[in-house]
């Protein structure tokens, strides 16, 4: 409307305008539409309105399963149900039952009729929503004449005695000659229907082993029953469960030519028995692998009472492990009843050939088996149940104890060379450069007696190419690259850049170690020898901000300090450490390995400095006479502030010299014969006077004569 009657133009936004109409198409979710209407002069005005759709979904219904209803001349009522139905929208608009033509009476969820022949009734269930969408379900009901019962025609015998070691399936078929439904029920295990038609069954029957099963003999008796609901027939399995034990070899277990490979035997009991003993036969190509040691490892709990390893016990290339973890009547030692299946029981240690191999190339160690009972086998803690490789070939019975399966699995080495070495993978879990190999290295270079590399790992260990192995700088290179301060292309140290660690001693039998360099470094390993009696006390500076390693041994104390987030040490000079000598005498620095920041081995040098006064003084100075500048010495007992100030005859102050703070030790200073003003004095006699303002609270003055 317009008061001024002078509308000219009137139209919409998200539709079509017809009349006072506005159309559209709609899309999910809100739709808006706006209307304009513009006038002669300009003036317009605006409204909106919106549209919300929501998508409809249709409604589900369900109906109950297929039935068989016996008849005998007289007609029969037949109630079949639940039907179900449900809407998401929640528009369900009417639900109804068909065909009309059975005349039968449904209460929303059951439907009854009366059947007065025999025959297949079908019955459809349909809802209808508002919308118009629909979901319909049919059912079947038999009615027959009984007849012949249904009979199982596979498997075809009425009992099965099975023995099995794992779950258990067979496939089940079902017949019936007067064309029945089936029904088919078992009591243990699980059925999987594939046909069900009239007179026509068919599906599989699988059986689960039990986990209280596991390691003993266990009988299961599983009926299975198919019937047509008048009569059935009956198909029974009696199965013997038996226990399985599996041992076997480290999988896919890289070697190198001329390297030591070690490999892995396990046992695997499933959790379900105590171990009093087993043996374990092998065999291998004798010659490219050569058998160095084998030994039990702690998941054997740290004993047994008798194990015998007799390398060569079938010829050349093979050995034989028997082993006993409990005898009656003897130091006890209990059987094993806790074996991690993910860690060995013994370790096979090899050295293969140096020789040239084709690529990947596999050794396998197998076991021998030409005798199941004796070469491989393994016992629970009464003696009486025995797993072998045979297993069910000796079936068990109720009467007797019986044998079990163990699966046997062989091993194998895969070899490698130096192109298939991952630079940077030294735990050999196929990941380079992560914190893991940082632990490894760094615990490499505090203890290599105790965290000792193989040659695979101290190959994969030159990170930063220098064709020196296992070196601090490859562990500063990592652990650069793994904080994400790697460099690439990768800096290099200056050609003359100087890295001092000075060692001070007091005359308080303490030891000062300074590090003194003019780049950053990264880390660093020592030595410090000491006697067997030595009782070192080491207090390292709080304010270093590095990861510090500590191993001390009988002749030496073994020093690597890094950082496990790339930080470093700046250039100048960090006191790094204090030791308390005791019964150490003088300290020394040896086996020095030094890493810049950016991962490269630098050369390190040992200084030793006079020991650190025990008071504050002037030395004195020198020239003296002086013409231009004279340069004054003094010793500091400890860290403090320092002040030069310089006097004339008539104890005027002539020059006043702040040095700041110093740390302990000697030091000099230089004065140039100027005044506070910057200009030259005259030819006399002065005083220097040095004021140590902290801790020393002390002053020493000398006399300086200047001639020009």
């Amino acid at each position: 409307s317009d008061p001024d009657d002078n509308i000219d133009t009137v139209y919409a936004l998200g539709g079509t305008l017809t009349d006072h109409s506005v159309c559209l198409t709609p899309i999910e979710g809100i739709n808006t539409i706006t209307l304009i209407c513009v006038d002669e002069c300009g003036l317009a005005d605006t409204c909106f309105t919106q549209v919300t759709v929501e998508l409809n979904s249709p409604p589900e219904v369900s109906c109950p399963g297929d039935t068989s209803v016996p008849f005998t001349g007289e007609p029969v009522e037949i109630c079949l149900g639940p039907f179900e139905s449900s809407d998401v929208d929640g528009n369900i608009e009417t639900c109804s039952i068909f065909p009309d033509s059975l005349s039968g009476n449904f209460d929303g969820t059951t439907y009854c009729f009366t059947a007065s022949d025999t025959g297949t009734y079908i019955i459809g269930y349909t809802c209808v929503d508002f919308c118009g969408e629909a979901d319909t379900c049919f059912t079947q009901a038999y009615v027959f004449w009984p007849g012949t019962c249904p009979e199982i025609i596979d498997p075809i015998a009425d009992t099965i005695n099975t023995c099995v070691y794992e779950n258990f399936c067979d496939t089940i078929e079902v017949i019936d000659e007067d064309g029945d439904f089936i029904n088919v029920t078992v009591n243990i295990g699980e059925l999987t229907e594939l046909v069900n038609e009239p007179g026509h069954w068919l599906g599989i029957y699988c059986f689960t082993v039990p986990d209280t099963a596991c390691g003993h003999n266990y009988n299961y008796e599983v009926i299975i029953e198919a019937s047509d609901g008048v009569c059935s027939d009956y198909l029974v399995y009696d199965i013997d469960v038996l226990g399985v034990v599996d041992m076997f070899f480290g999988q896919d277990v890289e070697i190198l030519p001329g390297d030591m490979g070690r490999i892995g035997l396990y046992l695997d009991t499933h959790n379900c028995l105590c171990v009093g003993g087993l043996n374990a036969s092998a065999y291998w190509d004798a010659s490219i692998l050569e058998l160095i040691e084998v030994t039990p490892t702690e998941n054997l709990d740290f004993g047994n009472e008798y194990l015998n390893i007799n390398i060569g016990a079938f010829g050349q290339g093979t050995v034989k492990i028997s082993y006993i973890a409990d005898l009656n009547d003897q130091n006890y030692h209990g059987p094993l009843c806790d074996i991690d299946p993910d860690e060995p029981i013994f370790w096979f240690d090899f050295i293969l050939a140096p020789d040239d191999y084709p690529t990947d190339f596999t050794i396998p160690i197998c076991f021998i088996d030409n005798n199941p009972i004796n070469d491989n086998s393994v016992t629970d803690s009464t003696g009486y149940h025995v797993w072998f490789s045979d297993g069910c070939s000796d079936p068990p019975d109720s009467s007797q104890f019986g044998t079990l399966l163990l699966n046997l699995e062989c091993g194998y080495f895969r070899i490698i060379n130096c192109e298939s070495i991952v630079i940077g993978d030294l735990n050999l879990n196929g990941f380079p450069f992560e914190v893991g190999d940082a632990i490894v290295l760094a615990n490499y270079l505090i203890d290599p007696d105790e965290y000792p590399l193989i040659l695979r790992q101290m190959w994969a260990s030159d990170v930063n190419g220098d064709s020196i192995q296992a070196s601090i700088a490859d562990l500063i290179y990592i652990l650069n690259v793994t904080s994400g301060n790697g460099n690439n292309p990768k800096l290099m140290p200056p050609l003359n850049a100087t890295v001092e660690f000075v060692i001070n001693d007091n005359s308080d039998g303490e030891s000062i170690i300074k590090l003194s360099s003019d780049i950053k470094i990264g880390g660093f390993v020592f030595e410090i020898p000491i006697s067997e009696n030595d009782d070192a006390e080491l207090q390292f500076n709080s304010e270093l901000d590095m990861d510090i390693l500590v191993n001390k041994s009988n002749d030496n104390i073994r020093i690597c300090v890094y950082n496990s987030n790339g930080k470093s040490i700046e250039s100048g000079i960090t006191e790094l450490m204090r030791i308390n000598h005791k019964n150490m005498g003088k300290t020394t620095i040896s086996s020095l390995s030094v890493s810049d920041a950016y991962g490269n081995l630098v050369e390190g040098l040992v200084k030793y400095e006079l020991p650190l006064p025990d008071k504050f003084y002037v030395i004195g100075n020198h020239p003296n006479p002086f013409n231009s500048s004279t340069t004054i010495e003094f010793a500091l007992p400890v860290t403090d502030i320092v002040n030069l100030r310089i006097y004339d005859l008539t104890g005027r102050l002539v020059d006043d010299i702040n040095c700041g703070q110093l740390e302990a030790g000697y030091h000099h200073l230089n004065w140039n014969g100027k005044n506070r003003n910057g200009k030259a004095v005259t030819s006399g006699i002065y005083f220097a006077k040095l004021f140590a303002l902290g801790e020393s609270m002390a002053t020493e003055t000398i006399k300086l004569v200047l001639i020009k």
